[in-house]
């Protein structure tokens, strides 16, 4: 299988990275995203907040910023070195989905669901697109694995660091709650307040906003979550 993987690997990486430049994909969003990690640099100011959503009230977390400052500094503002960003982490994403599933679901069940990732053109398609919220995909493993081995800290920690990229994954709040239902015996109020801590500590930033700025955009995203829920 191992071979077989390394194989099926090296084509991801050719289908990844082979002509990043002629595939780039640029718009009004990313450019606006790159200006705002640009006045980071320049400003010297850190944002609490991240990409705005499609409702200009309501923003995502500020982790993307952070974390893609630095590489758009060592690129200097060139767009192609976040591409070439994403093009590894896509790539990546195949090497962690094959590690993740082995030990969880066995070695035959990662090598087809590895095939299925590295062949896919939706994933090509958020490789080339470079978009911050392609990141959730990567982040679904951790998240995955620690609710498995229990670790209820981790698992939630990194399931709000998830929630810094994107939204959406909210609808795994349910998923969640009936595998810990199922483990309710297990939980402790120890087990309960580390994993309390650990999902607040990625929302640090937003809870810092929402206390300069009188509760606004908390306030405006818990009316946004049935809405999101109705519209679904």
């Amino acid at each position: 299988y191992e071979m077989l993987f390394m194989f099926l690997f090296l084509i991801s990486a050719f289908l990844r990275f082979y002509r990043v430049n002629e595939n780039l994909v640029f718009h009004g969003e990313l450019g606006d995203n790159y200006l705002a990690i640009k006045n980071i640099l320049v400003t010297g100011v850190i944002p609490l907040l991240g990409p705005p959503t499609s409702h200009p009230w309501l923003s995502f977390g500020p982790l993307y910023y952070w974390i893609f400052s630095p590489v758009l500094l060592f690129a200097q503002y060139n767009p192609l070195g976040v591409a070439y960003s994403f093009a590894f982490i896509n790539t990546f994403l195949v090497g962690i989905n094959y590690l993740v599933v082995s030990k969880l679901l066995g070695k035959r069940t990662a090598l087809i669901s590895s095939i299925i990732i590295a062949l896919s053109s939706q994933y090509l398609i958020f490789a080339r697109e470079s978009r911050f919220f392609s990141l959730t995909l990567l982040l679904f493993y951790p998240i995955y694995y620690y609710f498995l081995r229990k670790r209820y800290f981790l698992g939630f920690l990194w399931f709000s660091i998830m929630l810094n990229f994107h939204l959406t994954p909210i609808i795994y709040v349910p998923a969640i709650a009936l595998f810990l239902y199922g483990r309710k015996n297990e939980l402790s109020a120890k087990i309960v307040r580390n994993s309390l801590f650990g999902f607040f500590i990625p929302q640090l930033p937003f809870i810092a906003y929402n206390l300069l700025h009188k509760g606004e955009m908390l306030s405006q995203s818990l009316l946004w979550i049935p809405y999101r829920i109705a519209g679904f």
